[in-house]
Order: C-alpha cells, then sequence, then structure tokens
C-alpha cells in the first residue's frame, strides 16, 4: 500500500493515508472520494436549515443564501478535485438538486436540468470545468506565478518550423490512464485546444463571460415576481409537476388522468383554457390579461404558446 509523505524545510511529517492541506484532503491513493465526503458532509448541514425557509423568504433571496452558504462549500478548490469520479461528482450534483427544489419551490421527483433552467443555474461539474479554463486563461497569459506558467507544453510553432494552421494550439500531454488524463495540466489543454483562436485570445473578463453565457441558461425577472406562495405554483405548472390529475397519474400517485369534468386528461392546457369547472376564473385572467395584452378572442393563440 502506498503512503503519502510530505516534506518541509526542516522536518518530515508522519507517514498518513490521509493529510488535509489548506482545507483540501488527500489520499494515499489519489482518490478524492474522502473530500467529497467532507464537503457534502458539511453542505448537508446546512441543507437541512435551508429547506426550513423554503415557504418563507423570496426567491431571489433563498438563491444568494445558497451561493454564498452551500455553493461556496461545493466549490472550493474544486479546480484540484475536478478529476472525480462520475459517481462522486453525482453526490455532489444532488446537493445543488435539493437546494433547487428550495429555491424555486419545486417538488421532489423534478427535473434536475428543469429546474437548473427554470432558476438560470449551470450545474456544478461546468462551473468546474469553467474555473478550470479560467486558471488556464491567466496562466497562458502569464498572470500567475512562474513555477506554474513553467508546466505549459510548447506551442505547435515551437515545435516545427513550418507555418501550421494549428499553429497557436498547445502540444498535448501523454497519459496511460483516465485519472492522470484528468488531472488539470491534461485536461485543461484538451478543453483550451477545443476553443477557436478567437475566444483564446479574448481578455479574462471577457472569456469569463463567454465560457458562462455558453452553459448559463436564460433566467426570466418575472419568474420571481408576485407573492412566494403564487410563485411555486406557478413554477410547478411550468415544471410539470403540478397537483393536477394527468401530471399526478405520470408520476405514479393516482390511477386516473381524467379531470373532475369529464376530460379523460386534466392537463395543464385543459385546466388553464377549457375546463368549465373555471369559467368565472378564467374570464377573470382573461379579462387582466387583455388589458395588458391587448383584446384576446382566440384562446388556442394562448394555449399554442403555451
Amino acid at each position: 500500500m502506498a503512503i503519502l509523505f510530505f516534506r518541509y524545510v526542516l522536518a518530515v511529517v508522519s507517514p498518513t493515508i490521509r493529510h488535509k492541506h489548506i482545507g483540501v484532503i488527500f489520499s494515499f491513493n489519489m482518490s478524492w472520494h474522502a473530500h467529497i465526503d467532507s464537503i457534502v458532509s458539511k453542505a448537508s448541514k446546512n441543507v437541512k436549515l435551508f429547506r426550513a425557509l423554503k415557504f418563507r423568504l423570496p426567491r431571489h433571496v433563498l438563491e444568494k443564501i445558497y451561493k454564498s452558504l452551500i455553493r461556496s462549500l461545493l466549490e472550493y478548490a474544486d479546480i484540484v478535485w475536478h478529476g472525480c469520479t462520475i459517481e462522486e461528482s453525482n453526490l455532489i450534483e444532488r446537493i445543488q438538486y435539493y437546494c433547487s427544489l428550495v429555491v424555486s419551490g419545486a417538488v421532489k421527483g423534478s427535473s434536475y436540468f428543469l429546474t437548473c433552467k427554470e432558476l438560470g443555474w449551470e450545474t456544478l461539474s461546468q462551473r468546474r470545468h469553467i474555473h478550470r479554463l479560467l486558471l488556464f486563461h491567466n496562466i497562458v497569459n502569464g498572470c500567475t506565478r512562474e513555477y506554474l506558467i513553467s508546466l505549459l507544453p510548447h506551442t505547435i510553432t515551437g515545435t516545427y518550423i513550418y507555418n501550421l494552421r494549428n499553429s497557436s494550439t498547445l502540444r498535448t500531454v501523454k497519459f496511460s490512464t483516465n485519472r492522470f488524463g484528468k488531472s488539470f495540466i491534461p485536461y485543461c489543454i484538451t478543453g483550451w485546444n477545443n476553443l477557436n483562436l478567437e475566444i483564446r485570445t479574448l481578455s479574462y473578463s471577457k472569456f469569463r463571460t463567454y465560457l458562462f453565457k455558453s452553459v448559463r441558461p436564460v433566467k426570466p425577472k418575472h419568474f420571481s415576481f408576485g407573492s412566494r406562495y403564487s410563485c411555486i405554483l406557478i413554477t410547478r405548472l411550468r415544471l410539470g409537476t403540478c397537483s393536477l390529475n394527468h401530471n399526478l397519474y405520470t408520476r405514479g400517485l393516482v390511477s386516473n388522468p381524467a379531470c373532475s369534468c369529464g376530460c379523460p386528461n386534466e392537463t395543464i392546457i385543459h385546466y388553464l383554457f377549457y375546463c368549465p369547472i373555471y369559467t368565472y376564473q378564467r374570464s377573470v385572467l382573461l379579462g387582466k390579461l387583455s388589458s395588458i395584452l391587448g383584446l384576446i378572442t382566440n384562446l388556442d393563440i394562448l394555449s399554442d404558446n403555451a
């Protein structure tokens, strides 16, 4: 069994199979399982307290609490341990999924992809990928310490005397194991070379904006308008996890998707535009919408866009 040795200036640390250095846990087998278990455990304690605020605070406040008290724990030194396994990455994503349910008001079982799209969030894996490329951008442009810059391989230009089309491309690092291929330098070289030359030559701020814009869903501001309770109800309508019989039937919670009016499927479109049980409520809604959108004479126009 391999054992880690850490040598300092005048002392040798006792052999250990696990060592915590500046908040990051290193294991003897170069696995990140112990470190990820640690940050997931810390974040889970905050999530339990966070859930109690689900119906008490507006969305934008809950989002700030999540990003400052929970996501910051999940992203500490993520540039170092982004080479974790898929199972370990899923453990971290699960924490964000639970928090997305709290912030959006969605119910358990909602799609993680749809809740992230609803909130305008990237996955944590996408954010770690961007964080690595941002640091690599600084390394390539000489904005870091010399010991990091010295790790860069030569470009194609520095290897061949010919004028090639990919002259600015960095030479890839050969590796024989997937674990080494996910480490910082080999991983970032591949990601860097896959970017267009005009993207690589952007300034840091524009490079950062481009990377996040390429993966961040657009978040409409009106999704947070109104009371917390009404926002949650409308969010569940958008996500397809509301209490209509069709949605409950799809999730296996009821045995019949029919509406009480006799329609065989109580879908969102049926509920909003056609169900005779809510004729009065619908007329009030359309009356208010008409003052904003103009006279509405055809419900099919709205239902086609719903």
